[in-house]
């Protein structure tokens, strides 16, 4: 059997972390709804944490000092997130991806597949997001 290449590694294993946001909309109706919004609030505070990580990585391999303070920033964000109700924890997750997302863009020029990949599941994770908070804005 041949050996995974890393992107498509970085593919199955990115759409399966999507999973979560789109398994949410599934749940029973009798779960408390509640429950449902602050799963989906801290899957998505726990995946910009993921994101913001991906800088700790480069910073330890181009010895790029400035990558460590970006790669905690999603972090904190993250937590404030979950600190504060869903109705502005969820535009704050959907407002902070978009943000790194810019910047991601902007840091993978040579890896035109990886920029493809986070801007696809951007898109559906904010998509998964925002349709949770309209849904759900009390």
């Amino acid at each position: 059997m041949k050996p995974l290449t890393a992107q498509i590694q970085a593919n199955w294993l990115g759409y399966t972390g999507i999973i979560p946001f789109l398994a949410a909309g599934l749940l029973p109706l009798d779960w408390n709804q509640d429950q449902i919004l602050f799963a989906i609030q801290a899957y998505g505070a726990i995946i910009l944490t993921f994101v913001g990580a991906i800088h700790w990585g480069r910073a330890l391999n181009n010895n790029t000092p400035g990558l460590f303070v970006i790669s905690v920033i999603p972090s904190l964000i993250a937590w404030v997130s979950l600190l504060i109700p869903a109705n502005y924890g969820l535009p704050l997750l959907i407002t902070s991806f978009l943000i790194v997302i810019i910047f991601d863009y902007q840091q993978y020029s040579t890896l035109a597949w990886f920029k493809t990949l986070r801007v696809r599941l951007t898109l559906i994770v904010c998509s998964a997001l925002l349709f949770s908070w309209l849904f759900n804005i009390r």
